[in-house]
C-alpha cells in the first residue's frame, strides 16, 4: 500500500520509472526527472576549516562556526575515557551507543551548513567551487595533536 506522499510524486509527469524491484516486504522503484541546467552568473568559494566553514564571493562572505562540532566529540571522548566499569561487554555497548550518537549529532549540523549553502548559492544562481580537499584528513589529526600538545602546557 502506497501513502498519499508516494502516490503524488509518482503521479508527477515529469517523472519516468526506470525499473522496479519488488521483495516480500518491499517495493522500490528507481525514477528519474529531466532537470534543465542552471546557467551560473556567480561564483561562490568554500574554505572549510577545523572551527569554521567559510563560503562567499567577492560581494558577501558567510561564516559559519563549526567549533560546536569539536566540543561534541570531545565531550564524548571526555565520557567514554571517564567509564570505569569493566564488563567489556556492557563498555563495548555504551561506547556504540555514544559514538552513534555524536555522529548523529555532527551529521545533522554538517546537512544544517550544507543544505543552507545550496540554498544561498540556488537563490544568487552561483556555482560552488571547493577548495582542494586532498591530504584534509592528514590536516585534521595534525591540529587535533598540536590542540592537545598546547592544552597540556
Amino acid at each position: 500500500m502506497l501513502n498519499d506522499h508516494v502516490t503524488s510524486v509518482l503521479s508527477d509527469k515529469t517523472l519516468v520509472a526506470k525499473s522496479f524491484t519488488i521483495t516480500p516486504n518491499s517495493l522500490s522503484i528507481s525514477i528519474f526527472r529531466y532537470v534543465t541546467p542552471i546557467i551560473p552568473e556567480k561564483t561562490i568559494g568554500i574554505d572549510r576549516n577545523i572551527r569554521n566553514v567559510t563560503f562567499g564571493n567577492d560581494e558577501k562572505i558567510i561564516q559559519v562556526n563549526t567549533a560546536e562540532m569539536l566540543k561534541i566529540k570531545e565531550n564524548c571522548t571526555h565520557v567514554k575515557s571517564t567509564f570505569t566499569k569493566n564488563d567489556h561487554r556492557i563498555r563495548k555497548k555504551i561506547t556504540s551507543k555514544l559514538g552513534k550518537r555524536q555522529t548523529n549529532r555532527i551529521k545533522q549540523r554538517l546537512n544544517i551548513i550544507s543544505k543552507s549553502l545550496v540554498h544561498y548559492a540556488k537563490n544568487q544562481k552561483a556555482a560552488i567551487i571547493f577548495e582542494d580537499l586532498k591530504g584534509i584528513r592528514k590536516l585534521y589529526k595534525k591540529v587535533m595533536v598540536r590542540e592537545e600538545n598546547t592544552d597540556e602546557n
